[in-house]
């Protein structure tokens, strides 16, 4: 594995950082981890016809007024 050195990070961005990081059990390090491996993922794949019927199908009903009623409940 690499290592990676960022510079000049805003002291609210490393508290910003630190408090996701401790809400979900992780020490820094392994939340920048991941969160490098997240981005790091956005558009590497482009989106396929079956990824947007898939979408089309699965929010087909968000216009329907009943349905975004039960949501909110």
């Amino acid at each position: 594995m690499t290592d990676l050195l960022i510079r000049n990070i805003d002291e609210e961005a490393v508290r910003r950082i630190d408090a996701n990081a401790e809400r979900q059990g992780l020490s820094r390090s392994e939340y920048l981890r991941r969160e490098v491996s997240r981005l790091a993922q956005i558009g590497a794949r482009p989106a396929t016809r079956a990824d947007l019927a898939r979408s089309a199908e699965l929010f087909a009903d968000l216009a329907d007024e009943s349905v975004m009623e039960q949501a909110w409940k």
